[in-house]
């Protein structure tokens, strides 16, 4: 999880100084035609910049991502613009990948000798670690005076989706956890009455 929402963080710095940047060379491009009247070569350089901006505006960062439902209640949620509503899906899809992926099921454990009980123990013990380690970005996406936001020069909109999400994840992820271990304890108990028997 900290590996991508710090990638998530890094790019969002990355484009906030590559603006800069370019803000800087727009403004050094427009005094240079003041200074030295209507040039066609300045005017096309900042103007392809300019439409590649635009673009990338009208087609990635602005729009809704499913008809024209962007910032508005959708159902129970709030459905973000186009790439916060990217982010988001990659980040449910980790997710479920980390959620899913990897158990290793033997042969003769002394603890569970059942497969079926050692996945339940195994995914409710990941779900358990992934739920805790997606409580600190649910408090720092919570937060309306972020050093991230200053960082990054996103919105606090932006962040309180992170937030939401994140939360969603976190809550599911614990009820997972939860369930899980509970089906084992009353597995157990069980098992007991049944040897005592």
């Amino acid at each position: 999880m900290f590996y991508f929402w710090g990638t998530v963080v890094f790019i969002g710095a990355c484009a906030r100084l590559l603006s800069f940047a370019k803000q800087r060379r727009f403004r050094r491009c427009v005094y240079q035609q003041v200074e030295s009247g209507p040039l066609s070569a300045h005017r096309r350089t900042c103007s392809i910049s300019s439409s590649k901006k635009a673009w990338l505006k009208r087609h990635l960062f602005t729009p809704a991502a499913f008809d024209d439902h962007c910032a508005r209640p959708y159902g129970y949620c709030t459905i973000p613009p186009r790439i916060q509503s990217l982010t988001i899906f990659a980040f449910v899809i980790f997710n479920m990948v980390m959620c899913s992926c990897s158990y290793q099921l033997t042969e003769g454990n002394i603890y569970w000798p059942k497969k079926s009980r050692q996945l339940l123990r195994f995914v409710s013990d990941r779900t358990g670690i992934l739920s805790l380690a997606n409580f600190p970005f649910v408090w720092l996406f919570g937060m309306r005076n972020d050093v991230l936001m200053w960082i990054t020069g996103w919105g606090f909109g932006t962040y309180n989706a992170f937030h939401r999400w994140t939360a969603r994840i976190a809550t599911i992820q614990a009820l997972v956890h939860s369930v899980g271990y509970t089906v084992m304890i009353l597995d157990s108990k069980s098992l007991r009455t049944s040897v005592l028997e």
